[in-house]
């Protein structure tokens, strides 16, 4: 490679060169093309390279750049440079989301990638990059519901109106479009929703609810309304109401019935609509049953419902020092032969024997005790009030009155001690206590006092204290 000298910059440099090689007569200027330079000046002109070299014939090639314009699109494109009269377009490094490259617009014709451009003249131009909108498709999945819903295609940066739902779900009312992370609404005007390629609406729906209510059906109370939602399982709640001489049955609705806090689930698949559960009653059996109440003896019992007239009957339990004096049911006496009705709702009821209760005396007895205390006359049945202690005994203090191996108190009120006769309360006592203390008397040390209740002997302890120069001898009280 001959060595070159290269003359730029203005035009009148160029033009004294060429003269001086033609003035004379040799030389040559040959031009070299260069498909691609990096750092270039950028200029609406392309610049004219003049090379001299001595013994060639006298040539001058021109120089042409190509620029690019991504035309919205992102990126960088290098411009091309040529000395041949042609230009080899390259690929599109440009991107525009959502579209697709088509080709380089030069003036007023489009060529595609890899096509070549006749440059036969030096200077410059731009090609800009035609981009096509990407087609995508909207395709509606029915999420659990049955039906079909035409897919929508569509072109990037087109307004697409979402439609409305043709999926049915059973107990479900449709609530929109889920599309990626978001939920639209039908007739929603959206576009973009994807860059290409296609994209899934899934339907959403929200479960229809239904309301379901009481009736009390000639019952009593109240009970509040409940509010299911389609495919929840719910616990009928427990009867509320309250019938008279009835007990509830079972709940009824549409011809089935339902026991209490039976499961229900999907009654209707209808939004909104209220169903009504009606108490079914039973009337109630009882049985009277018959209480001895301390008699002894059997008395066959009484079945009967509620509303039915029952004739009591004789008493056939006898009690040992009582006479029979009616049947007590619910706080009420009635005589053998009385006509009663609906004593209870249900269940059982107890008729129990009353008694007219002979007399008896409580006596009391000193137990070691000196003085006198009174009787007490009473009748079986009747409360007694257990006096405070009359009798004394030295050193001892009063603490109750045993009657039948259990200990009273004195105000105590205490009845049916015994059947008749007579019976005794002993007075019970408690040893009074005292206490010993020590003193040194002079000496010196400590003694824990002693403690030692009535009638108890204990013997006194060792002398813990002493005396210098003395000895203990005994104690004085």
């Amino acid at each position: 490679m001959k060595e070159k000298q290269i003359i730029r910059n203005q035009v009148y440099v160029v033009l004294l060169a060429l003269l001086f090689i033609v003035t004379l007569g040799f030389g040559a200027v040959s031009a070299e093309a260069s498909t691609s330079r990096d750092n270039r000046m950028e200029q609406v002109a392309a610049p004219v390279s003049v090379e001299a070299v001595f013994g060639s014939p006298f040539r001058i090639h021109k120089e042409f750049t190509l620029e690019f314009n991504a035309n919205g699109g992102s990126g960088k494109q290098s411009a091309v440079f040529s000395s041949n009269g042609s230009i080899k377009l390259p690929n599109c490094r440009y991107t525009k989301t959502g579209y697709h490259f088509t080709g380089w617009k030069i003036g007023t014709h489009v060529y595609s990638a890899g096509s070549d451009f006749p440059c036969d003249s030096y200077g410059s131009t731009t090609a800009t990059a035609q981009w096509a909108a990407n087609s995508y498709t909207i395709y509606f999945e029915e999420n659990e519901g049955t039906g079909t819903q035409s897919s929508i295609n569509t072109t990037y940066d087109k307004t697409v109106t979402l439609p409305a739902c043709s999926f049915t779900r059973k107990g479900y009312t449709f609530a929109g479009w889920k599309i990626g992370n978001q939920v639209y609404s039908a007739g929603d005007k959206v576009k973009n929703l994807v860059p290409s390629g296609q994209v899934a609406a899934t339907a959403q729906w929200k479960a229809n609810t239904y309301t379901i209510a009481f009736a009390a059906n000639n019952g009593t109370g109240t009970m509040p309304s409940i509010t299911v939602r389609y495919d929840e399982a719910r616990t009928l709640p427990k009867c509320a109401f309250s019938y008279t001489g009835s007990s509830f049955n079972v709940w009824k609705w549409n011809n089935q019935t339902y026991a209490n806090e039976a499961s229900v689930k999907n009654l209707t698949d209808k939004n909104g609509v209220t169903l009504t559960f009606t108490a079914q009653w039973k009337v109630n059996s009882y049985t009277i049953i018959f209480a001895a109440n301390n008699g002894t003896g059997t008395q066959a019992p009484i079945n009967t419902t509620y509303g039915a007239t029952v004739t009591l009957p004789e008493c056939s339990f006898t009690r040992s020092g009582y006479t029979f004096a009616g049947w007590k049911i619910n706080g009420t006496v009635y005589k053998a032969g009385d006509k009663v009705k609906n004593l209870v709702t249900g269940g059982q009821v107890a008729a129990t024997a009353q008694w007219k209760g002979n007399p008896y005396t409580i006596t009391f007895a000193a137990n070691g005790g000196t003085g006198t205390q009174a009787s007490i006359s009473t009748t079986y049945g009747t409360t007694v009030t257990l006096p405070a202690c009359s009798f004394t005994r030295t050193g001892y203090t009063f603490a109750g009155w045993k009657i039948n191996s259990k200990v009273y108190k004195a105000g105590d009120k205490v009845k049916n001690l015994v059947t008749s006769g007579k019976i005794t309360a002993t007075a019970q006592w408690t040893a009074n206590t005292y206490t010993i203390v020590f003193a040194a008397n002079g000496g010196t040390g400590s003694m824990s006092k002693l403690t030692v209740k009535y009638d108890e002997t204990k013997k006194l302890p060792k002398c813990a204290f002493s005396y210098t120069g003395s000895t203990f001898t005994e104690w004085k009280w």
